[in-house]
């Protein structure tokens, strides 16, 4: 969640290049997270983000889940190109947080299945 807010503090100092690398950092963290919970294995790399989050799309009937990680991979080629403006970080930013809001709920599930005993 540090990255969440990292972009948040980046927003209101008006650093939406910035802010749009800390949203993309927030979401693939918690990719990251779901996937240890799920499968106990770290994505090593970039295009290892992309299936995963398909996985999960599919596995839990929420194409959202790819949709918005795909708007959110976008913006880390906003950090060096700049192509994005305030309105496209702003429109984007709450849709990042909700996925990752449900992204870290499919991770604690996860886990909280294996600490129950059977």
């Amino acid at each position: 969640m540090l990255y969440l807010s990292n972009a948040s503090e980046e927003i209101k100092k008006q650093k939406y290049e910035k802010a749009s690398e800390s949203l993309w950092e927030s979401v693939a963290e918690a990719i990251k997270a779901a996937l240890m919970a799920r499968k106990g294995f770290r994505i090593k790399r970039h295009r290892g983000l992309r299936k995963a989050a398909r996985k999960l799309s599919r596995e839990y009937g929420d194409e959202d889940i790819y949709v918005i990680f795909c708007e959110a991979e976008s913006f880390h080629s906003n950090f060096y190109e700049m192509s994005l403006e305030k309105e496209g970080v702003m429109i984007s930013f709450e849709r990042i947080r909700m996925l990752i809001g449900k992204v870290l709920d499919i991770a604690r599930s996860e886990l909280i299945k294996l600490i129950k005993p059977c």
